[in-house]
């Protein structure tokens, strides 16, 4: 049905009136992913080193923020039980997560090897290529596919 411009269309105008709707856009997205994989652990700190108020932290730290806990720190004093501080947790969303699918969003990862067309190396050859690899292995490889490169040429020519 996807093949189909008319339902393909239709859907599309639907997601708009949903983004319309929710103020979802994929500006805020990549924002919000920006957030959590650019946040500043200092941010939640005081100079003193005691964790700020989730209050009085900027909007980012907070963002990033998945869980706090506060423990209250208690010692006996004779019969009672008197609160003497509290220990602080913060756990972070993942940023490496963030900071992964802001990568893929931006292209600036290549998981898939595409030849198409000639093989382009920046003026160098693949045999100068080879040459210059330090791992016996790889020079191997590499020599072995400006081989493969070279008779392939050849062929195409006669």
């Amino acid at each position: 049905m996807l093949d189909n411009a008319e339902v393909r269309q239709a859907i599309e105008k639907g997601l708009e009136k949903h983004a319309a709707k929710t103020g979802i856009t994929a500006e805020r997205v990549i924002a919000e992913m920006a957030k959590l994989a650019f946040m500043n652990l200092k941010n939640a700190y005081a100079e003193d080193g005691s964790m700020k108020n989730i209050h009085d932290m900027d909007e980012s730290t907070q963002a990033a923020i998945a869980s706090m806990e506060t423990d209250e720190l208690m010692e006996r004093q004779g019969r009672e039980m008197v609160k003497i501080g509290n220990r602080k947790k913060i756990r972070t969303h993942d940023k490496t997560r963030a900071l992964e699918l802001l990568g893929k969003h931006f292209k600036l990862f290549n998981d898939r090897l595409e030849l198409s067309g000639e093989l382009k190396t920046s003026g160098m050859s693949l045999e100068d290529m080879a040459a210059i690899m330090s791992d016996p292995a790889l020079k191997e490889d590499a020599r072995q596919l400006a081989l493969r490169v070279a008779k392939a040429k050849k062929g195409e020519e006669k």
